[in-house]
């Protein structure tokens, strides 16, 4: 079994200590803080668009029940991209107008890149997914939340 300690660093990057049963196997990954500096990859057509950024771009699955969303976010949906120590997606963020609705951050290895969270938005409101590779950068998808 696994524990995630989370720290900020003098470099202003998390620091994910990974214990195991055996200390000796003990880890340490440098993660980089959201937000980045550079501009997201907007990846508009995955189903059709290159295998590079069909891996990197996020998938949205919206459900609505009662003015509830359930939104899921799946990164490597399309395409299946590695999840090992040297190259996973470090952090996915979903957000509206540009304001963040939830944020995971993911560990190599140890978790899926996969996130759900439950909201309630408007019909008609545009929702962004934002998915963070920790060698290719930041990608992001748009969906609209449906009428119940």
């Amino acid at each position: 079994m696994y524990c995630l300690l989370f720290a900020p660093n003098s470099t202003a990057n998390y620091s994910i200590i990974v214990i195991p049963k055996y200390e000796e196997e003990k880890r340490v990954i440098i993660m980089t803080k959201f937000p980045t500096i550079s501009a997201p990859t907007f990846v508009r057509d995955p189903e059709n668009a290159s295998d590079y950024d069909a891996k990197h771009a996020p998938y949205i699955e919206i459900d609505v029940i009662d003015d509830i969303a359930t939104i899921t976010v799946t990164a490597g949906y399309y395409v299946a991209h590695p999840n090992d120590p040297d190259h996973f997606f470090e952090w996915f963020v979903l957000q509206a107008k540009d304001q963040p609705i939830a944020h995971f951050v993911g560990m190599p290895e140890v978790v899926n890149p996969i996130m759900t969270v439950e909201v309630n938005l408007p019909p008609g409101a545009v929702i962004e997914a934002l998915a963070h590779c920790n060698l290719h950068g930041t990608f992001k998808a748009e969906a609209v939340i449906p009428e119940a």
